[in-house]
């Protein structure tokens, strides 16, 4: 089939789902993906209509072969968020993130991608000691916002002490010199 063909039969598959005749919409989107597995046109519009429908397994699926070929599509990445909000927060937060750089600002994907953001960060509590095991009871639990907190007060208390340590290095190494 030539791309023509391709292109019409896209067209009637978008003209079915208009007049809303789902089945008809749904039947041309797979019969393109079947010439062309690589339309992502053709799977965005097949995860519309399954949406429609309420068949969001086959949504979800359908919207990811359109995400695998054009990852940078944001209608597509924005609809994966939107489904998937309840079922994978964190993956749903990842196509949230990917739909705002595409489309913009828009107030259901902010919300969806702050889903995922960690309440506390797990970490070795035995970095002092080497260990071949791995040993639960090293682990230790950080709130996320500590990290952040946290790190300009560290680096100010380091850089004062830095200092402290050049200023009696440069006063012991003046006293040898003299």
């Amino acid at each position: 089939m030539s791309d023509i063909d391709i292109r019409q039969l896209l067209l009637d598959a978008e003209d079915n789902a208009n007049s809303g005749n789902y089945i008809e919409s749904a039947n041309l989107y797979k019969k393109v993906t079947i010439i062309d597995d690589n339309s992502s046109a053709a799977w965005y519009g097949l995860g519309v209509i399954h949406a429609k429908l309420g068949n969001f397994e086959n949504s979800v699926n359908s919207f990811e072969q359109a995400h695998r070929i054009n990852p940078d599509h944001g209608p597509t990445n924005a609809n994966l968020a939107l489904i998937l909000e309840k079922s994978d927060s964190e993956r749903a937060a990842n196509f949230a993130k990917m739909a705002l750089e595409n489309i913009g600002e828009n107030k259901d994907l902010l919300r969806i991608s702050k889903l995922n953001i960690p309440k506390e960060i797990k970490l070795f509590d035995s970095s002092h000691s080497y260990s071949e095991e791995n040993e639960e009871e090293g682990i230790i639990n950080i709130p996320a916002n500590a990290i952040n907190d946290e790190e300009s007060d560290d680096k100010e208390e380091l850089d004062d002490k830095e200092e402290a340590v050049i200023a009696s290095e440069e006063e012991n190494f003046q006293e040898v010199e003299e």
